[in-house]
């Protein structure tokens, strides 16, 4: 999940600016909830898909496959609101599978269970993390979201829990699969972006 681009969509204003940037009411998303949204040209034609994360009230983490910065920078107008890309700053580590839960009760013990699309702030080992029960396939799964510096500590800690339960890294080509079997679209695949 590491190289999706990671837009962090902040201050007085954030939610007032999304709710004109994307076509799902962000609104409704509370602190604590994720929310899959698309948004669209001025005629109403899809430029591409994401997930948002929202941190707090005014503070939000907004994922996409290709670069959309200069997108969501041209149009903050007057409004209290910073678009800043972190795209380097977050690793985002994808457990998938029927032992996701039980292993990440093992590496994130104080962790409050959490409802599908939400997230909590973690701790794993040393390093403060947010989980999200999100994910791209059908199956149970959480996104850890850490910061670049205290990637591979998680990591390396996650997979000395997860392989007594057979837990494999798996790449690009794997996630595509699962995405097709669980009826998830992708961009120049199931769709086209309109900017192009």
């Amino acid at each position: 999940t590491s190289p999706l681009f990671k837009y962090r969509i902040r201050g007085r204003d954030a939610e007032k600016y999304l709710s004109g940037m994307l076509a799902r009411d962000i609104r409704k998303c509370r602190p604590g909830q994720a929310q899959y949204t698309v948004w669209c040209d001025d005629a109403g034609w899809v430029l591409e898909d994401g997930v948002v994360l929202r941190m707090s009230d005014d503070d939000f983490l907004l994922t996409t496959a290709r670069p959309n910065m200069a997108y969501f920078s041209d149009h903050t107008d007057s409004m209290s609101v910073e678009v800043e890309d972190e795209s380097n700053a977050f690793g985002a580590l994808a457990l998938q599978g029927p032992y996701a839960r039980e292993i990440l009760s093992q590496i994130a013990p104080d962790m409050p269970e959490i409802g599908y699309f939400h997230l909590a702030p973690a701790k794993i080992g040393d390093a403060a993390v947010t989980v999200s029960r999100t994910g791209y396939t059908g199956d149970l799964g959480y996104e850890i979201w850490v910061e670049a510096d205290d990637a591979v500590a998680v990591w390396d800690r996650l997979f000395e829990v997860a392989s007594p339960y057979g837990v494999i890294p798996a790449g690009q080509n794997a996630l595509l699969m699962t995405r097709v079997e669980a009826g998830l679209i992708l961009i120049d695949i199931d769709f086209e972006s309109a900017r192009y």
